[in-house]
């Protein structure tokens, strides 16, 4: 008995589960295919789209390109990319443990380089920004 009470609670709850996935309030606006590998989105709906060679590109919200970031041989492989700043774009390096900062052009404005700060073992970056004052 407990069982096939078992076996029916498990088939109800998965009726239930069939039946949420037909929510229809969400459509598709663009596909963009390519070989992309990463890609990360700002507040200003920018798309920022990383292929397999690790170059950056930048598509505007109706999706023409923007700027392309292309140094794709200096630092290795992009290990994250942090867009919570659409001014600010920072580009993780973890191989080499160096941060590279980019305008909304995605032109080089610094780069950090933690093994020069003898900071080792750097896990994730993120851009962090103080709150306004009012």
């Amino acid at each position: 008995m407990l069982k096939q009470l078992t076996i029916l609670l498990v088939f109800f709850t998965g009726c239930v589960y069939l039946n949420a996935q037909t929510d229809t309030s969400f459509q598709l606006v663009k596909k963009i295919k390519g070989d992309i590998v990463a890609f990360a989105a700002d507040n200003f709906d920018n798309l920022y789209l990383l292929n397999s060679s690790d170059q950056l590109k930048k598509l505007n919200d109706k999706g023409d390109s923007v700027a392309v970031f292309n140094n794709i041989r200096k630092y290795g492989k992009v290990a994250q990319i942090d867009v919570s700043n659409p001014l600010r774009v920072l580009l993780y390096y973890k191989d080499f443990s160096t941060v590279v900062v980019l305008d909304r052009l995605l032109n080089v404005r610094s780069t950090i380089d933690f093994r020069k700060q003898e900071i080792f073992q750097v896990q994730a970056v993120c851009f962090y920004g103080f709150p306004p004052v009012i």
